[in-house]
């Protein structure tokens, strides 16, 4: 048992060690710091959305729909000739389901965690005002 729970804690470790070079070695390291200030997302799910996005600059700031994801219900109910707005925007598949999986940490109250504040340390005041705005909903 105490191999296992040895071997258990090395991965961990490996674990903890690839996301700390992975959230500084991305190009997009900038991006990733600040998306990791938001709560349900941490280095993996903003590497992620800085993959499947890219330019972020191609999106409307003034229309945060078109990131929005879409409800099966409402698309159910859509003209097969109409496509979804998000796909005007390319295919954001993976982005949406990123979003949705961050989504669900939403559903309590806000509040900042140890896990938020170690994130959100060392960050400039107003991407952290951002996003307390954002997580006070």
């Amino acid at each position: 048992m105490a191999d296992y729970l040895h071997a258990h804690d090395v991965l961990i470790a490996r674990r903890d060690q690839v996301e700390a070079e992975l959230a500084t070695s991305v190009p997009c390291a900038h991006t990733v710091a600040r998306l990791r200030c938001l709560r349900g997302i941490d280095t993996l799910t903003a590497v992620g959305l800085c993959a499947e996005i890219g330019e972020w600059e191609r999106f409307d700031p003034s229309r945060p729909a078109l990131l929005l994801p879409r409800d099966r219900a409402l698309r159910a109910h859509q003209r097969r000739a109409a496509p979804a707005r998000v796909d005007h925007q390319g295919r954001l598949t993976y982005a949406r389901r990123l979003l949705v999986e961050a989504s669900w940490h939403y559903r309590r109250g806000p509040a900042v965690g140890e896990a938020l504040e170690r994130r959100q340390r060392g960050q400039a005041p107003e991407i952290i005002n951002i996003s307390w705005k954002r997580n006070a909903g």
